[in-house]
């Protein structure tokens, strides 16, 4: 509205119409309502504006204004929120992308870190006999036979090169001089860790390394009870606990690393490794709080918020992983070219679907193949 001295009648300028704004109210519900309701979170912290989808109106590009969840008051799965989004509009400016996986490198290395500084202050030999001391560094000699196990089989088939035979000695060297370096726990507990974290430096494929560490994960399910309830019993299950935990955790969060640094192919790929890292994750929640490290289990939580958004992020940009059904026996050439335009793109075909392809020339009807929704 514009006004004028000595002017009697203004006059009214259409300026547009005022941004739309629609509020969402809803609840997540379910057993893991918790990680579901972590993930609905993640996306709303996601850069950039997304397409909102409601039942009673045409599909919208709008932005998170404001979001809230309220805890339930009494102990129910379920986990209410409300969400404010305003529409999108045309962007004036490119956005800038987040580095979600060194988001994901940060958080790694501060829960590393927590569970480090934790194991140190439980982890003690003052009430120790010689021979207990020897029975505790026997479990850590056995910690470093799982990482060994690892390291031997994701080494099998490599090209000899000096930073994997340097690797090699330093994981003996621990095992031999484990009785002495048990004395200083945060010095051992930091060497495995190290160990650990180390594969990931090697000329090793990160999701090679995902995949191997995962029997490291489970390690100390197989140890033997150690007898009788005495005193000396309770503070070596107290010891041997503190290092199955630490060792667990550990690869844990190294496997959490790898996948920030794995190549995806497609949104499948990196929802499904998304899933069993996030509860890989929650489970050592658990672990932690349950010991009162809540130190770690802080820790943890980040690193789990941080994986999820990293690879929402960037399986949003990777095609999807589709089946299609051979409509009559042909060539895998021909269903390269008819899907991608791309007759080189046989040989992924083939690869990607190697079980069910006898002859690559010959793939008959009605074979479900696996490909690429990029066509």
């Amino acid at each position: 509205m514009h006004e004028f001295a000595k002017r009697d009648l203004p006059y009214a300028e259409d300026l547009g119409r005022a941004f739309r704004a629609f509020s969402v109210r809803g609840i997540v519900i379910g057993e893991n309502h918790d990680l579901d309701a972590e993930r609905l979170e993640a996306a709303l912290e996601q850069e950039g504006p997304g397409e909102l989808v409601l039942p009673h109106r045409a599909p919208i590009m709008v932005s998170v204004a404001s979001y809230r969840f309220e805890e339930p008051e009494r102990e129910e799965r379920i986990q209410e929120f409300e969400i404010e989004f305003i529409e999108a509009g045309l962007a004036v400016a490119p956005t800038p992308r987040t580095n979600t996986a060194g988001v994901v490198e940060s958080k790694a290395d501060a829960a590393l870190a927590a569970t480090r500084e934790r194991f140190g202050k439980v982890f003690t030999l003052d009430e120790e006999t010689g021979a207990a001391i020897q029975r505790v560094a026997t479990v850590a000699r056995s910690a470093a036979d799982a990482i060994s196990t690892a390291f031997e089989f994701l080494k099998a088939g490599q090209a000899a090169s000096e930073e994997i035979a340097d690797y090699a000695r330093k994981v003996d060297e621990f095992k031999r001089d484990v009785s002495g370096s048990i004395v200083d726990a945060a010095a051992m507990a930091g060497t495995l860790q190290d160990r650990l974290d180390d594969l990931l430096s090697l000329p090793l494929a990160p999701l090679n390394v995902y995949r191997r560490l995962a029997d490291v994960v489970s390690f100390g399910a197989n140890l033997a009870d150690p007898g009788l309830e005495t005193n000396a019993r309770r503070s070596f299950v107290r010891n041997q606990t503190a290092l199955v935990d630490l060792v667990g955790q550990a690869a844990t969060m190294v496997r959490a690393r790898a996948l920030a640094r794995v190549t995806f192919e497609s949104s499948s790929d990196a929802a499904a490794l998304r899933d069993e890292i996030a509860a890989e994750l929650s489970a050592a929640i658990v672990v932690a709080s349950d010991s009162l490290a809540y130190g770690s289990a802080s820790a943890l939580r980040a690193l789990r918020t941080a994986v999820i958004r990293d690879l929402d992020a960037r399986s949003a940009r990777l095609p999807a992983r589709i089946v299609y059904s051979v409509p009559y026996q042909v060539p895998a050439i021909v269903i390269a070219q008819r899907l991608y335009g791309d007759v080189a793109r046989e040989a992924e075909i083939v690869a990607r679907n190697r079980p069910l392809i006898r002859h690559p020339g010959r793939i008959p009807y009605g074979t479900p193949l696996e490909v690429l929704a990029d066509g």
